[in-house]
């Protein structure tokens, strides 16, 4: 827990910013769905649904990007554009060149889906308060 720790204090603001785009897309998300299905408790819990569903999706995405999954695509296109476009040399010779280098920066990178989820767990805290009300009336 204290790589976890030491990389909050040192990203201290990337993660703030992140929650709060990840709060604020989730209101907006709520937002939309709310006013534009009726002002029922139905409809706010659907809206707060979608919303947590749709940040812990993000968050997976993230996440999943943080591994190295989508590394073959950008190799490909950074190849492919770098040759079409740049009068330099390909600063990469091979994929497992590629992949070395992003693992470093990986290592001391921020793990914003961290916020995100943290984020989501507001959302889940509004279900579960919505489904209380909705039961309850």
């Amino acid at each position: 827990m204290s790589k976890f720790t030491d990389n909050f204090r040192k990203y201290r603001k990337t993660y703030i910013f992140t929650f709060a785009i990840s709060l604020l897309m989730g209101i907006a998300i709520f937002c939309l769905y709310f006013f534009l299905n009726g002002y029922f408790v139905l409809s706010a819990l659907n809206g707060v649904s979608i919303a947590a569903v749709a940040i812990v999706g993000m968050a997976g995405l993230v996440w999943v990007h943080s591994q190295g999954a989508f590394d073959t695509f950008a190799y490909g296109f950074k190849q492919m554009f770098s040759s079409f476009f740049s009068k330099n040399a390909n600063k990469y010779n091979d994929m497992y060149s590629y992949k070395q280098i992003k693992a470093e920066k990986r290592e001391n990178s921020p793990r914003i889906y961290f916020a995100m989820l943290f984020a989501a767990i507001v959302f889940v805290l509004a279900i579960i308060a919505l489904e209380i009300v909705y039961h309850i009336h």
